[in-house]
């Protein structure tokens, strides 16, 4: 199997993400956001190959899917939407129901999320509660992240801001959680449930997932050959370094 950096494997999937659909090419800013995400699962030690390799099944299937504002059409793919979605949500303080696709991607969206606002110092009192069927299934909330030991597929959710500051919709989000209290004492630290503290380490990942991105990102190139040159590819013609 592969042994990769974590730079290489977001590298990739960002380009496997633009090389999916060349006629309807996913946007680059949702696309580095899907790097972004898949690096922190894959720092984490937490699964995200099979969320990937679906959600990107699912948008060559479907390449609209990826171009649809979640809030609108109901369905979520969150390896590309997931940290937009989760930071507007709390930004308008908007509960949202729909159809999530590559769920984990969800738990890197809150992590990277909780990494910003901390190293800000700003995560007092904010965070975002996954539901499932009114079960808690993961809680960001300031500087810690929970999560049952349920397993996640795809399928619906809803996702509710939780701030300290929040009018109306605090006090519709605290009666979700306190409808939940239940499910609460089966959630965990995230530490406890990755094994493992953040790290830095080279990826180990399948030789699938691998070729998979590898054929995927192919589409992102173009001929090595001077009429390529000419039109910018590369270094041109003018590289004076």
């Amino acid at each position: 199997m592969p042994l990769v950096s974590q730079n290489e494997l977001g590298g990739l999937t960002e380009k496997a993400w633009r090389g999916l659909a060349v006629d309807t090419p996913v946007a680059w800013g949702l696309a580095k956001d899907s790097n972004a995400l898949v690096q922190w699962l894959a720092s984490h030690d937490y699964p995200f190959e099979k969320d990937l390799l679906d959600t990107l099944s699912q948008v060559r299937a479907q390449p609209q899917i990826a171009h649809d504002n979640p809030l609108d059409s109901g369905v979520l793919i969150a390896p590309l939407h997931g940290l937009i979605m989760l930071d507007s949500l709390m930004a308008d303080q908007l509960t949202w129901k729909g159809h999530i696709y590559g769920i984990n991607f969800i738990i890197a969206a809150m992590g990277l999320l909780k990494d910003a606002t901390s190293n800000a110092r700003q995560n007092d009192g904010q965070g975002i509660v996954l539901c499932q069927d009114n079960s808690i299934l993961a809680m960001w909330s300031g500087a810690e992240i929970r999560l049952s030991k349920s397993a996640y597929s795809d399928g619906a959710y809803e996702l509710h801001p939780l701030t300290d500051h929040a009018g109306d919709a605090g006090h519709a989000n605290k009666g979700v959680i306190s409808s939940s209290l239940s499910s609460l004492s089966a959630l965990t630290s995230l530490s406890s449930l990755l094994l493992a503290d953040s790290k830095n380490d080279a990826v180990t990942v399948t030789q699938s997932l691998w070729q998979q991105l590898l054929d995927y990102a192919q589409n992102t190139y173009v001929p090595e050959n001077e009429i390529s040159r000419n039109r910018g590819a590369g270094a041109g013609n003018i590289d004076n370094d």
